[in-house]
């Protein structure tokens, strides 16, 4: 089983590769910690109203209270091996709809308003975990890793 450590060129790739996965956990891993240590504990993300990004035609719900925090964590996160070319300025809401026929944009929007009006549910929630995605070629959303906000403890 052992036997392939026997060659030079192969202990050298191996410790290679081990050398680099380690560095590439203990990023993510600090990463973690420092969205920990600069965030804090779980927060509460407050939705308002509906509205339409006016390049993309997404269709999303704003959010008030929360939106520095979520903010915050997307800044922390833009580092190191997690860092990737935005194609919009991040802007923290929740979609609604996307990749809608240009045509229909606005009627589908103000009928999420209509809709949204008469909801009588909460409209906030609390961000306990941060899940990280990203959309692929296929425009489907991809999970890339999860971590979770914790109330610090104290020893």
């Amino acid at each position: 089983m052992f036997g392939v450590f026997r060659h030079r060129a192969f202990r050298w790739i191996w410790i290679g590769a081990l050398v680099s996965n380690v560095g590439n956990w203990m990023e993510a891993v600090a990463q973690s910690w420092l969205v920990q240590q600069q965030t804090g504990s779980p927060f509460m993300v407050e939705l308002r109203e509906v509205e339409v990004f006016d390049v993309s035609k997404v269709i999303h719900l704003s959010v008030g209270q929360g939106w520095d925090r979520a903010l915050r964590i997307h800044q922390i996160l833009q580092q190191g091996n997690l860092e990737c070319k935005e194609f919009f300025e991040y802007h923290p809401h929740v979609t609604l709809a996307q990749d809608i026929d240009p045509a229909k944009v606005n009627e589908v929007a103000e009928l999420a308003a209509r809709r949204w009006k008469e909801y009588s549910g909460r409209r906030d929630f609390l961000v306990d975990h941060v899940t990280l995605v990203q959309n692929t070629v296929e425009n489907r959303w991809t999970n890339l890793g999860e971590f979770t906000l914790r109330v610090p403890v104290s020893v």
